[in-house]
């Protein structure tokens, strides 16, 4: 495993589960009190927090999909301007508030399943 990917979710870690979360004191411009956060990602949303991006959800992949952080459409510029890269999201392709974490490693079966994706929710047609 790369130094970079702080993952420790395995391949059996659910969709929705709570055994790999952290709950954190949500930012002032939330309206929650708490957000839960995927272990591994917790010291990078706070640092966007830190410094000005709202984020609007998140998830590791659980080495299962493509990981993501969502932010507000209009601080695009912003995480471009940070070095994130643009997710295609399967649900809206052309939107701009989807993007990889920096501290997850991408491994092959996350794309596969993400790509998978595209094809339960219509956007391309799988020919086999």
């Amino acid at each position: 495993m790369n130094d970079n990917d702080n993952c420790i979710c395995n391949i059996n870690t659910k969709f929705g589960s709570w055994e790999q979360t952290v709950k954190l004191k949500a930012p002032k411009w939330s309206s929650k009190e708490y957000i839960w956060i995927d272990k591994c990602l917790v010291e990078e949303i706070e640092h966007l927090w830190d410094i000005g991006i709202i984020t609007l959800g998140c998830c590791c992949g659980h080495k299962q999909t493509l990981p993501m952080i969502n932010v507000e459409e209009q601080q695009y510029d912003k995480m471009i301007e940070l070095g994130y890269t643009l997710l295609t999201n399967p649900h809206g392709k052309d939107r701009k508030d989807s993007f990889y974490p920096k501290t997850i490693i991408i491994e092959p079966q996350m794309v596969e399943n993400h790509i998978r994706s595209y094809y339960n929710v219509g956007l391309l047609n799988y020919k086999k």
